[in-house]
């Protein structure tokens, strides 16, 4: 692996785990809780949305239908616009209709997955482009970069589940 891809890669583990802070876990809890992002000037409305540029948008629908298992939150076809669920609640991801649509370059869209392993057979079985194999940072987390049939680059992420 070039130093690019694994200097991208432990940005992206440290940036998890500086999201985690011990003090923003609840009594009891086994497993520290995300900070909650805080600007004073405005307060944020509880939702997300992370969008891509799609050539064919029923076509992008039914892909990230099937192989992340999203489903229609809303279209506002007249727009080439939709929004799709996540497994992530108020978290959405929008595809826009553009049909010269050229792959999103420098962001990723990341999806934490709990076993990593059954993630990567289930891309291999729906014959989805990988972007190279599992990237472990010991202690820390797995990496798999995979495309869309757009070729947006996006992510599973496994945290590290230490004792």
């Amino acid at each position: 692996m070039h130093w690019p891809t694994l200097f991208a890669s432990s940005l992206v583990a440290c940036a998890a785990a500086a999201a985690l802070s011990p003090q923003s876990a609840a009594p009891g809890d086994a497993k520290p809780r995300p900070r909650l992002a805080r600007v004073d000037a405005f307060d944020y409305d509880g939702s997300s949305i992370s969008s891509v540029a799609v050539k064919d948008m029923k076509a992008a629908r039914a892909w990230y239908g099937k192989v992340l298992g999203a489903s229609l939150f809303y279209e506002l076809e007249s727009q080439g616009w939709c929004e799709m669920t996540t497994s992530v609640p108020n978290a959405l991801i929008g595809l826009s209709a553009y049909p010269t649509a050229q792959p999103t370059k420098g962001s990723t869209m990341a999806f934490g997955v709990k076993d990593m392993a059954k993630a990567k057979t289930w891309l291999g079985e729906n014959a989805v482009k990988l972007d190279g194999d599992v990237v472990e940072i010991p202690q820390t987390v797995k990496l798999l970069y995979f495309f869309d049939p757009d070729g947006n680059r996006l992510m599973f992420y496994e945290p590290y589940a230490g004792q």
